[in-house]
């Protein structure tokens, strides 16, 4: 299944992705996504910055049949690589996520770009898939709904860092 999430700011890409790569920035993501239980790791700096976190996001919007096969919570761990700033102040990188103890991915591209208008979009394509025989195709969409709670909050709290 797959996972499109774009979000706008008013600042530069240089400026989202000083945030981005934050431990602060990082922290206050997984205290806010999570039901309380998280990591999160920069590594990293300038050219080559790698962000890993390992979250319990609550499953209480999903449907109760699947909820039971999966739990409470989903514990997610994720890796995004992202690769140097090109001259316009871009950067592209990759994510790979996985469910612990299940065979539940989330792989794709990750990219900050440059808009006419002088700020910048954040931009996440990626696809989940659930190797699991007779309900992968429930699972992927059930845990599309957390997934995407988590990257609307962290474009929230994105944007309230930039106030600051």
């Amino acid at each position: 299944m797959k996972v499109n999430m774009r979000e706008e700011f008013d600042a530069t890409p240089d400026e989202v992705f000083a945030i981005l790569a934050d431990p602060v920035f990082q922290d206050a993501k997984a205290t806010a996504t999570s039901t309380g239980n998280y990591t999160a790791r920069v590594d990293g700096t300038g050219d080559l910055v790698t962000i890993h976190t390992e979250r319990h996001l609550p499953t209480a919007t999903m449907p109760d049949h699947l909820r039971g096969f999966v739990g409470e919570h989903l514990s997610i761990v994720e890796t995004q690589r992202w690769g140097p700033a090109e001259p316009d102040g871009s950067r592209h990188g990759v994510i790979d996520s996985h469910v612990k103890g299940m065979p539940v991915t989330l792989r794709g591209t990750v990219s900050l770009e440059p808009t006419p208008s002088g700020g910048s979009v954040e931009a996440m394509d990626a696809e989940i898939r659930a190797s699991i025989p007779f309900l992968g195709g429930r699972v992927e969409r059930a845990a599309a709904q957390p997934i995407e709670t988590a990257a609307r909050h962290e474009f929230r709290l994105v944007k309230e860092f930039l106030a600051r």
